[in-house]
């Protein structure tokens, strides 16, 4: 019984070994690309819109990384959720074949 449960530990290790480093690599975003070089002084020249009254300025938050990120811990959840229930499970028909036994001898 006890090494049935460690071997199914081990199938959920490596199950979580396997899809831990997939999420990270769908959460992770590209890096986005340097515009401009830098002036001799090492500064980036920074980039104004011709009007100033009127600011281009992108305040967006990729979603990607989020949303991926956010599916990848409830997954992660899902399994945990999913091994724990497993587990009691077993221990349960266990206890309960031991007291079919224990009735069994009475009888």
């Amino acid at each position: 019984m006890m090494g049935r449960m460690i071997h199914h530990i081990i199938r959920l290790l490596a199950v979580l070994a396997w899809s831990l480093p997939l999420a990270a690599l769908l959460v992770a975003a590209p890096a986005p690309a340097m515009q401009g070089s830098a002036d001799p002084e090492g500064f980036v020249p920074e980039h104004r819109p011709a009007d100033m009254a009127k600011p281009q300025v992108d305040e967006s938050v990729p979603a990607r990384p989020l949303v991926a990120a956010a599916y990848g811990f409830i997954w992660v959840a899902v399994l945990v959720y999913v091994a724990s229930v497993h587990l009691r499970t077993r221990r349960l028909e266990s206890e309960v074949a031991a007291l079919a036994q224990r009735l069994e001898r009475r009888a």
